[in-house]
């Protein structure tokens, strides 16, 4: 209980200020996580995420950015619409930058 308080506090408190996103890849903690953010009240956490685009896991030190061009491509060709709204998400904020540079209108 108090991992999960650890967790879910800060969301809570921060929540009404400023866009949380929150979620898990793991099928068997997704109904938990649910649950309890739920009962919360921050569900809107696990909403309207944006699209991450990474596909390079980040280590140390960190691997090159262009390990990621590939997905890039993949996803401007798919949400890189005015008709699509999705944001993209990434933790090469300056190279992801940079590599969009001249490819959007």
């Amino acid at each position: 209980m108090r991992r999960w308080n650890e967790v879910i506090a800060p969301i809570a408190e921060h929540a009404t200020a400023q866009r949380i996103m929150i979620y898990t890849h793991d099928s068997a903690l997704r109904p938990e996580l649910e649950k309890r953010i739920g009962a919360a009240g921050v569900g809107a956490v696990l909403k309207g995420h944006p699209n991450w685009v990474d596909t390079v896991g980040w280590e140390e030190p960190a691997p090159p950015a262009s390990g990621n061009y590939a997905s890039w491509q993949d996803k401007l060709n798919r949400y890189g619409s005015p008709a699509v709204s999705v944001p993209p998400a990434t933790t090469w904020t300056k190279e992801f930058s940079s590599w969009l540079s001249g490819k959007c209108l």
